[in-house]
């Protein structure tokens, strides 16, 4: 079945690596009224997978044929396939239906063994018999030699026999006559076994003297024993009833919630009175109660379904700590934790989550959008748009706008739209929007076709700063700064070391009997992870001495390890991404402010400019690895020759240089924003620009007034951040000057947020929960990532307890 298996994986794995292909059949699938079901992938380790795929393919055959000729020569099936593939299937059904009923946990399996093993080969003999040309008769061959080989063991072994004669499933009808004798033989010596081991009667109570003693002095069977045991049981019943007058007992009116009311078809049935009600009683406390799980559950972002594990566990305490308060125990068990239930809880909190966030933001005094761009687990685009906004009490909050599944292209038009859709769904003013950053791709920064482009041109949106992140534009410098005749020798070693189960597990065992204080190993390397690079040199760096014996006892060379040239670029290497790395870790945050972002990245090229000057002098004072480096090739006749580091420093600053342009303009708004008095108006002019400022005089003359108000002087210097400061800036008193610095504050500096949607993303919509939709994953994303604390009392007054259903035990 070589042959038909491989044409059917390449027309699987054609349809399943396009979403345009895929999509293409589905539209065939409707046109010809089949169920639109995906073609299901080969997976080795899956049980039945063989049998899954085929018989997909031949559900979908009629739409496979319409739609994969026009697009798809090389890979078609032929008759003769469909043929081999329809008699696979029917061979294959049998074993799959097998693989399941073993499966179950509901049911006994052990006893089910022999009668599917005679099931199969039934059927399989019955093929063979009735069907002479069909291409899978060899397959059945085959497929029955294995069962006899695999599985004859089992026809003669004594457990599996009993467990299925004792089944009243089956009792004897798979066995011959030979079969049923010797098969009840063994039963009747399981019994004496049982009795002469005596296992019933071992501890017998004081009850039961009597009766053991009889049993012991007669010749009773196993099944006498059970039959004398129910008749003691029955005789102890009947004990004399007692009078509940004369225990003085009273009726509790909780009682009749707790133990008169069953399910039945679904419904609350009242014992008492035998009448059916329409749905059980919920209490607002259940409804709150389930409201704050499911806020929980979002924000710890589990599935739906987790809550009914969480209910149990809660139930289970209880039990354990207060099994006598069967009040709460039966409050819990009212609380509806169906998926269902839960999925509208959340989309409820979402909703009122986003109705806050609106209130707010038409509330602020200034805002910035961000917008990145990224696909899903099923190649799905999702475009993600943050809003950063201030507060009149100078509190910075960031909060998810929206997320947008955008359908194939994802050109800046495309987001455009989506932009202009969010916006007036949100109702934002655009008046108060100041800055939108973006990520660098050539579809948002683009002068004509990007979206700042055509936003740029749009009449009906205000001027704005656009921003492109901080933190990608340094990841992108560290990524063209290249040394590769080290990263290929880098990676080949941890290529060798990880890539074999065994090596890396011999090299773990190796670093273990090393007593110094040492990496215990060496990660994988990952193009897209900001601080990849770093930790692999380092790790290798410090580990240089252990990976050359370990690779020499391997009989690998590699004579790079030995070569001092490159052990000094390797150490060169490492030092710069170091420093980049710590760069990189300073910038990320949430609710950074820009010109702490941007005094970061001018101090690194001031730094820059002090390791040029250290490296053309040969002092290593900040480049640690290289100097630990030096150290052992001190004796060295090879000197070393600082001239192409220096040479790539110069690179990296100029580099750094023409990325960092823009921000550069902005320099004297950030000084405004650190200490508006240190602004010299009257010699260098306003340092603000458009669209920050909007009157120009009286900003210059309420920053010369400024200048003597030295109440506001002395708070500046005791004070612990700067937006304390513009807290107790009056708005009435210098409008112009709170007004500007409002709007520096809310620019998006980097990208951190959205960066770490997309990694709650894949958690939340993972391979086990691809097909979430694209509402709920917004709805979820909004409540995991959110500051806004919702009121969960006001929405449970806003439920209809009585419209919630309860699952009743």
């Amino acid at each position: 079945m070589t042959d038909p298996l491989k044409r059917c994986k390449a027309i699987v794995t054609h349809y399943n690596h396009s979403n345009i292909v895929s999509e293409r059949l589905a539209e065939t699938q409707k046109r010809l009224n089949l169920t639109p079901n995906k073609l299901i992938q080969m997976v080795n380790t899956r049980w039945n997978s063989i049998y899954l795929i085929l018989q997909r393919m031949l559900e979908q055959k009629d739409a496979i044929l319409i739609d994969l000729p026009k697009f798809k020569k090389g890979q078609l099936l032929f008759p003769r396939d469909w043929n081999m593939i329809e008699g696979y299937v029917i061979l294959l059904k049998p074993v799959f239906e097998a693989t399941k009923e073993l499966s179950r946990e509901d049911t006994p399996t052990l006893s089910t063994v022999l009668p599917i093993i005679y099931t199969i080969e039934t059927k399989l003999n019955l093929f063979l018999t009735y069907t002479t040309q069909n291409p899978g008769t060899c397959f059945a061959e085959n497929l029955l030699r294995s069962m006899c080989k695999r599985f004859d063991v089992y026809k003669e072994n004594k457990i599996y026999i009993i467990a299925m004669l004792v089944d009243p499933r089956f009792k004897g009808i798979m066995l011959n006559e030979y079969e049923l004798l010797q098969a009840k033989s063994y039963i009747t010596s399981e019994a004496e076994t049982y009795r002469y081991n005596n296992e019933i009667l071992s501890q017998p109570s004081t009850s039961d003297e009597l009766l053991t003693k009889e049993l012991e002095n007669s010749n009773y069977s196993l099944w006498d024993i059970l039959h004398q045991r129910s008749l003691r049981c029955q005789f102890l019943k009947k004990a004399v009833k007692r009078k509940y007058e004369e225990e003085k007992r009273e009726f509790k009116l909780e009682w009749e919630e707790l133990y008169f009311f069953i399910q039945k078809n679904d419904k609350p049935f009242y014992l008492i009175c035998q009448v059916t009600l329409s749905q059980f009683k919920v209490t607002d406390d259940c409804v709150e109660a389930s409201f704050v799980i499911a806020f929980n559950i979002a924000q710890a972002k589990r599935p739906y379904t987790d809550v009914e594990y969480i209910k149990k566990n809660i139930l289970d305490v209880i039990s354990v700590l207060n099994p006598e308060n069967q009040i709460l125990l039966k409050m819990v068990e009212n609380v509806p934790v169906s998926r269902h239930t839960i999925e509208r809880c959340i989309s409820t909190i979402s909703f009122d989550i986003f109705t806050n966030l609106k209130n707010n933001i038409a509330n602020c005094l200034s805002l910035s959008l961000a917008l990145d761009e990224s696909t899903d687990i099923q190649d799905k685009p999702q475009l993600a748009i943050f809003v950063r906004y201030v507060t009149s009490d100078v509190d910075v909050k960031e909060e998810l706008l929206d997320l947008i599944s955008l359908k194939e292209t994802t050109r800046g038009i495309d987001i455009k739209i989506a932009l202009d859709e969010t916006l007036q769904k949100a109702e934002i003013p655009l008046n108060k929007i100041i800055s939108i950053s973006t990520n660098g791709a050539p579809s948002t920064v683009g002068c004509k076709n990007g979206l700042i482009g055509l936003l740029k041109n749009d009449t009906n949106f205000p001027d704005f700063i656009p921003i492109h992140c901080i933190l990608h534009r340094e990841h992108l410098t560290a990524k063209y700064f290249k040394y590769d005749h080290v990263m290929y020798v880098v990676l080949k070693i941890v290529n060798y070391i990880r890539s074999s189960a065994k090596t890396h597990r011999q090299f773990k065992n190796f670093l273990e009997d090393i007593e110094d204080d040492i990496p215990n190993d060496v990660p994988w390397y990952c193009l897209v992870r900001w601080l990849s690079v770093n930790n692999i040199l380092t790790k290798i760096f410090q580990l240089i001495e252990p990976i050359k014996v370990f690779l020499i006892e391997k009989n690998k060379s590699f004579p790079q390890l030995s070569n001092s040239n490159w052990l000094r670029d390797l150490a060169f290497f490492t030092d710069v991404m170091q420093h980049l790395s710590t760069l990189n870790v300073s910038l990320q945050g949430q609710n950074k402010l820009v010109n702490d972002l941007g005094q970061k990245v001018f101090s690194f090229q001031n730094k820059l400019k002090l390791f040029i000057r250290d490296l053309q002098s040969n002092n290593f004072t900040h480049f640690s690895c290289l100097e630990q480096i030096e150290a052992c090739f001190i004796e060295s006749e090879i000197k070393i020759n600082c001239d192409d580091y220096v040479l790539k420093l110069e690179f990296l600053f100029t580099d750094f240089e023409e990325r960092f342009r823009d921000l550069k303009t902005l320099k004297p708004s950030f000084g405004f924003l650190e200490n508006p008095f240190l602004v010299n108006v009257i010699e260098k002019g306003c340092p603000l620009s458009h669209p920050i400022i909007t009157n120009k005089a009286d900003l210059e003359i309420e920053l010369l007034e400024l200048l003597e108000d030295e109440g506001l002087k002395q708070f500046i210097n005791n004070c612990p951040s700067i937006l304390e400061f513009w807290k107790h800036i009056s708005i009435l008193k210098y409008p112009n000057i709170k007004n500007c610095a409002v709007k520096l504050i809310s620019i998006f500096g980097t990208t951190y947020s959205y960066e770490s949607l997309y990694s709650t993303m894949k958690i939340i919509k993972s391979k086990y929960r691809s097909n979430l939709a694209d509402d709920h994953l917004t709805e979820l994303l909004r409540t995991a990532l959110t500051s806004i604390q919702p009121d969960l009392k006001k929405l449970t007054k806003k439920v209809d307890t009585k419209k919630i259903p309860r699952k009743q035990n």
